[in-house]
Parts: structure tokens; C-alpha cells; sequence
């Protein structure tokens, strides 16, 4: 077991055997409030974090794809014919010398 687990069965272990005052229940559910409230701000800070580094990067991602489709429709498309060429001249060849 973890250390938490440890504390929390030593608090059991401490607690007396009667019910709970009211101003342990509403401390306790303050606490629970303020731990919720917290994560929720933790939430929403890095979904905004996430959203703004998003916006920054988009234009440049956006800006490389079309980099990259450019060259691949111009310039890697003369390469691939060219090695579609040389295949198809390699495959003739050698059905000649066959």
C-alpha cells in the first residue's frame, strides 16, 4: 500500500466512533468543492493553452503543406516518371535478352 492509503487507515484508526459534527462534514465538503474548482481552473487553463498554441502553429503547418504537395506535384512527380521510365525500359530489356 501507498502512503496515502497508510494515512488515511490511520485516521480511521484515530477517528472515535461518533458520527461527524456538522462543522467536519461542511469543512470536508468545502475541501471537495475547492479540490473540483481547482481542477476545473487546471482544465480550462490547458485546454486554452493547447487551443492558442494550436492558432500559432497552424499557419505555419499550413504554409509546409503546401510546400510539400507543391513539390511533390512538380518536382518528385518528373522523379517518379522518370523511375516508372526505367523500370518499364529495365523490365523490356530483359524480356529482349530472355
Amino acid at each position: 500500500m501507498n502512503d496515502d492509503s497508510h494515512d488515511l487507515q490511520r485516521l480511521f484508526d484515530d477517528a472515535s466512533s461518533l458520527p461527524p459534527d456538522e462543522q467536519f462534514v461542511q469543512t470536508t465538503l468545502g475541501n471537495i468543492r475547492r479540490a473540483r474548482r481547482q481542477q476545473l481552473i487546471h482544465k480550462l487553463l490547458t485546454a486554452g493553452l493547447v487551443t492558442t498554441a494550436g492558432a500559432v502553429v497552424a499557419p505555419f503547418v499550413a504554409e509546409a503543406t503546401l510546400t510539400t504537395t507543391s513539390y511533390l506535384t512538380t518536382e518528385a512527380g518528373a522523379i517518379l516518371a522518370c523511375a516508372c521510365a526505367t523500370l518499364i525500359t529495365w523490365r523490356i530489356a530483359r524480356r529482349a535478352l530472355s
